[in-house]
């Protein structure tokens, strides 16, 4: 079945067209980038069957967002730490949005006290199918950047195209959260 106005979600179940990404070579230089974004979803444990925590860094220039990195892992709240902290330095964002759900509380309250102006608490209002459709209007227009070769874009299109009915939903909640 076609994607058509009536319908706008895909026959796989996603209302977002791959097709709607617009696409960059690569960014060496982060100067280049008029403001820069972090989205960070956390999860609970290293164990297997844990949700992952996902880092997305974002890059805005001319009306457009660069989607620079994903980090996806799953993790012990040690590491659950030291790791956005490493992306920090590698990106240093603006902004960092913190989902404040399972681990995401306990360390934007360490994180907090650091760097105040940095680090904003995000609570989710909607379920992740409504966030999911907002977020795919930006997208739509264009205004979604997308590196043509990256380690992590695979599976990062996977999860985004089988979403809702995807095992997981960690990078769908990242991308969200920041593009809402």
């Amino acid at each position: 079945m076609p994607v058509s106005a009536e319908n706008p979600i895909a026959p796989d179940g996603s209302p977002l067209r791959w097709e709607w990404f617009g696409t960059y070579e690569t960014i060496d230089d982060p100067r280049w980038l008029q403001l820069v974004v972090q989205s960070w979803g956390t999860g609970m444990s290293a164990d297997s069957r844990s949700d992952f925590s996902v880092y997305t860094t974002w890059g805005f220039r001319e009306n457009a967002w660069y989607l620079l990195d994903v980090w996806r892992g799953q993790v012990d709240y040690t590491d659950l730490k030291s790791k956005p902290l490493s992306l920090v330095n590698r990106w240093d964002p603006d902004h960092v949005l913190i989902e404040v759900a399972a681990s995401g509380k306990p360390l934007f309250d360490e994180l907090f006290f650091d760097d105040r102006r940095r680090y904003e608490r995000i609570k989710p209002d909607k379920d992740k199918e409504t966030r999911f459709q907002s977020a795919c209007a930006p997208v739509e227009e264009g205004r979604v950047m997308l590196p043509i070769d990256a380690p992590w874009l695979v599976a990062f299109k996977r999860e985004l195209q089988s979403f809702p009915r995807g095992r997981n939903d960690d990078q769908v909640d990242s991308v969200s959260q920041f593009l809402n």
